[in-house]
């Protein structure tokens, strides 16, 4: 009997772990989202991309080298707070 209710403690007590960490990537990802939010909110009504702009909305960009077959070349943008969108 104690074998079992030491059993079913560890059990339990692993998916206290687990639950912790789903809320705190939970907790890391609507703070992100409302930082996203709040530098968007600024940029609603720009009139010029200027380096500020940039600066303040991308993370960083990568470029990888160009395909001699097809001659195109991937690039990937990662935005701050969000980082890269799939296109």
């Amino acid at each position: 009997m104690t074998a079992n209710y030491e059993a079913e403690q560890a059990e339990l007590e692993e998916k206290i772990a687990q639950l912790e960490e789903t809320d705190v990537k939970s907790k890391e990802n609507a703070q992100n989202a409302l930082g996203f939010t709040e530098l968007i909110r600024k940029c609603v009504n720009i009139k010029e991309l200027d380096i500020e702009l940039v600066n303040a909305l991308i993370d960083r960009i990568v470029v990888y080298d160009a395909d001699k077959v097809s001659k195109t070349q991937k690039i990937e943008i990662y935005y701050k707070f969000v980082g890269a969108i799939a296109d």
